[in-house]
């Protein structure tokens, strides 16, 4: 059975952390699902740190 990898995506982005974490581990094996689970939790850090960037920029331009 082929998988889809936008079914795949799909599905990781509705998990909490934890349960990507978890989910990564199970799969740290399979060349197919790990790096899109590796991606999604990399995206998720990259979305975090641009979010906390913005909300610094716009405290310090709310100082002046």
């Amino acid at each position: 059975m082929a998988m889809n990898p936008q079914s795949v995506l799909s599905q990781l982005r509705m998990m909490s952390d934890q349960q990507l974490q978890q989910y990564a581990a199970m799969h740290k094996n399979d060349p197919f699902v790990f790096p899109l689970a590796f991606q999604e939790s990399q995206t998720r850090k990259q979305m975090r740190s641009e979010a906390q960037l913005q909300l610094l920029l716009e405290l310090r331009h709310g100082e002046r």
